[in-house]
């Protein structure tokens, strides 16, 4: 190809024209770079501020549901101390766990559903109620009830020996538990 300018000339124009391609593409580069930064920017704001809520409200929910479980955890603990307390009274009265072991060991083919503790001045009255299969089955129980050292007195309503199976009992045992 032919040229009025001379090659030295030539080079001096390549390269300063290769320079400002290069200026102008590491300037496009840096636009987009610099674009892409701001754009993300506000994203990554939000993003931090919602992870340190979120952080914030997690901690909140396991603190609170700590103190939860702790009170819990205390109340459970105290109705047990109450619990003992109750068992291992020893003022002059019967053990409840001496008394509730002859009445279980002494059921023989009744079933037993719960046991009830009325304290009072004057005396204290235990309740057993449970199931007897058949009326003969409750006389034995009550019998061996009366029989035994522990209980002044036995109180068993005659409407509970009506029926002849299946029968639902309640009896009032009278003491010092």
């Amino acid at each position: 190809m032919f040229s009025f300018i001379p090659d030295a000339q030539k080079k001096i124009l390549t390269r300063e024209y290769r320079m400002r391609l290069l200026i102008m593409l590491l300037l496009a580069i840096f636009t987009s770079i610099l674009t892409a930064l701001v754009s993300e920017l506000p994203a990554s704001f939000f993003s931090k501020v919602s992870l340190d809520s979120a952080n914030l409200q997690i901690k909140n929910v396991e603190s609170s549901q700590a103190n939860k479980d702790k009170n819990v955890l205390i109340k459970e603990i105290n109705d047990i101390n109450s619990y003992i307390l109750v068992l291992n009274k020893d003022s002059g009265r019967e053990s409840i766990k001496n008394v509730l072991m002859n009445i279980i060991r002494l059921k023989g083919n009744v079933s037993l559903t719960s046991f009830v503790i009325n304290r009072d001045p004057k005396g204290d009255t235990l309740s057993v109620s449970g199931i007897a299969r058949k009326r003969e089955d409750l006389v034995i129980f009550s019998k061996a009830l009366r029989s035994s050292p522990l209980f002044k007195d036995v109180e068993i309503p005659a409407s509970d020996f009506a029926k002849l199976t299946d029968i639902n009992f309640n009896i009032s045992i009278p003491g010092h538990f």
